[in-house]
């Protein structure tokens, strides 16, 4: 009989910790999707100033889009819905034609095209000399 007031008594409090344990779960997720959400503000707010395809600007683009999309707190879905918020112009056409493409695969088409060294220093000195 005492052994079954005992066993009671430790599961009562196992079930209390375990449902503590799920209230703080819980409390993180809400933090984590408010963090999140937090985050997807920001990313509008500092996405103003687009990439339309010029070479010169690549390096503070690849630079911008590092900053705010990889800093491993976006999934690879998320990142792919927000890099459209960085490019216009051309670049945007470069990336909508990328659909179904991974994150990854959707930057290196970019740096393929507008950021390889020799482009960039072309498009830069176009832009002083012209």
């Amino acid at each position: 009989m005492k052994k079954n007031v005992e066993l009671e008594k430790f599961m009562s409090d196992r079930t209390a910790e375990l449902a503590q344990y799920e209230a703080e779960m819980e409390k993180r997720k809400i933090d984590i999707e408010m963090q999140k959400a937090k985050m997807a503000r920001e990313i509008r707010f500092k996405a103003k100033k687009k990439f339309d395809g010029n070479a010169a600007d690549f390096p503070v683009f690849r630079r911008r889009i590092r900053d705010n999309l990889e800093d491993g707190l976006l999934s690879d879905a998320q990142k792919i819905e927000f890099l459209p918020k960085f490019v216009s112009g051309e670049a945007y056409d470069v990336v909508a034609r990328s659909a179904g493409c991974s994150y990854e695969d959707i930057v290196a088409n970019l740096e393929d095209r507008y950021g390889q060294p020799a482009t960039v220093a072309a498009a830069c000195t176009e832009k002083l000399t012209g």
